[in-house]
């Protein structure tokens, strides 16, 4: 898919129909999901679909390569002197009969009475285009997570029928709170800020001089043992068994990427987060852990982000985790409440 021209403007937030209606760029890493992104800006993973929708993605988990993708917000409008709501719903949501939701949304008593200077919310719309015969509470599952906004639907779409047949497009209306633009924008400039203390983390992490493994002294080699004469010449004979654990043990990561990970777990221990986390980072980065070490890496990566107060990242690493090891578990015992929380619902996901 060829991204829109609009998702080349760079810019910190669009003015959209000639007024201050706000949305987000942002631009994802290669093979980054629209779940983590939706988790970045939204806080919930969930609400990739406002991504999908807005975008015209699909059902695809990913943006197209180089493409910025718009991050829609609810916004405010502040009331100027002659504006009336079916004036505003005209204008925002491309139709004067939709005054009556923005008087509900807003929970205005009387829409002749609204004073100049009053701000009130404005939802942002997504086209959903059905590819298949759906019914209303089917499109209100998806966007609203629960099939309670079917009569909305019906009524902001004036249906007649909650049936929908395959290509019909039905507008709905988000006015989700945590999509507030204040918020998302909140929720992005943390984010931002984190990714800056992790990558002077890792240069911090990568000038730190790395000792050489200490060889062990050699041994002085032991007397050969006298043979028997009459003891035949015995050769050893090949184990597959053995043969199929060094062909195992090969399959680990180089000694420099387990000496990294040991590393990094002691930051763990230590206390030294932020550290070990742009470490593993580092590390799942190179993609040269085996299956093994990588399952270890990411988990101590998801326990990192949830001391540091990320569990949103904390619960994309531990879905990861149990994409590469679908049967792992965690000690309840020794693994704190706050972790297991993260990794609980992260398992909800598979």
């Amino acid at each position: 898919m060829t991204p829109r021209p609009l998702y080349r403007i760079l810019l910190g937030y669009l003015l959209l129909a000639s007024a201050s209606a706000h949305a987000l760029n942002y631009k994802p890493q290669p093979e980054e999901s629209l779940s983590r992104v939706a988790q970045i800006h939204y806080g919930d993973a969930r609400k990739a679909v406002y991504l999908q929708a807005a975008n015209g993605l699909g059902d695809a988990d990913t943006a197209p390569r180089g493409a910025t993708l718009w991050v829609p917000t609810v916004w405010k409008y502040r009331i100027k002197k002659g504006d009336d709501l079916a004036q505003i719903a005209s204008r925002y949501l491309k139709d004067p009969k939709r005054a009556d939701f923005l008087q509900w949304l807003n929970r205005i008593a009387d829409p002749k009475d609204v004073k100049v200077g009053t701000e009130i919310q404005i939802p942002f719309m997504l086209n959903h285009r059905a590819t298949s015969a759906q019914s209303l509470a089917d499109i209100s599952r998806r966007y609203y997570f629960n099939p309670r906004q079917s009569a909305l639907l019906k009524k902001f779409n004036a249906r007649k029928t909650d049936a929908v047949k395959a290509g019909e497009v039905i507008q709905v209306p988000i006015y989700d709170p945590e999509a507030a633009f204040e918020k998302v924008s909140e929720r992005a400039r943390i984010f931002k800020e984190q990714e800056e203390k992790a990558a002077r983390a890792a240069l911090k992490l990568a000038a730190k001089p790395v000792s050489p493994p200490t060889a062990p002294s050699p041994s002085p080699p032991a007397p050969a043992a006298e043979k028997p004469s009459n003891e035949p010449d015995l050769k050893p004979i090949s184990d597959p068994t053995a043969a199929a654990e060094a062909g195992a043990e090969e399959a680990k990561a180089p000694p420099a990427q387990t000496r990294a990970l040991e590393e990094a777990a002691e930051l763990y221990l230590a206390g030294d987060f932020e550290l070990a986390a742009a470490s593993l980072s580092r590390l799942l980065e190179q993609k040269q852990l085996g299956r093994e070490e990588e399952g270890r890496a990411r988990e101590l990566l998801a326990s990192c982000l949830v001391a540091l107060d990320r569990p949103g990242e904390a619960e994309h690493e531990f879905v990861r985790l149990l994409m590469i090891d679908p049967e792992r578990t965690l000690d309840a015992k020794t693994t704190s409440p706050k972790i297991l929380e993260v990794f609980r619902r992260a398992r909800g996901k598979r």
